[in-house]
């Protein structure tokens, strides 16, 4: 089970059969990580509401690509689409 870590700014995944949780950290520090959700690509995207930022964590390899979004914009909110896309919400943002 993937989760974020919105205070230190990681992304975790605890194992379901041993309760172990691993942390990844993020390479924008302070980037508030807030929503994960799978994306239609296989992969854990992540909204980085403080880094204005969209993260992609690759589950099998664990590395971590981020794509920056409008300045200020904030984004809180990531879901994928029944289109296949990933739509956010930049909350500060007029996009």
């Amino acid at each position: 089970m993937w989760f974020t870590e919105f205070g230190s700014g990681n992304i975790g995944v605890m194992s379901l059969a041993s309760s172990q949780i691993t942390e990844y950290s993020i390479p924008t520090a302070n980037s508030m990580p807030y929503i994960i959700v799978n994306g239609p690509d296989g992969n854990l995207w992540f909204n980085e509401a403080n880094g204005d930022k969209i993260g992609k964590i690759d589950p099998k390899t664990t590395a971590i690509t981020e794509y920056p979004v409008s300045s200020g914009a904030y984004p809180v909110d990531i879901v994928t689409g029944s289109d296949g896309n990933l739509w956010i919400t930049n909350i500060q943002a007029t996009r």
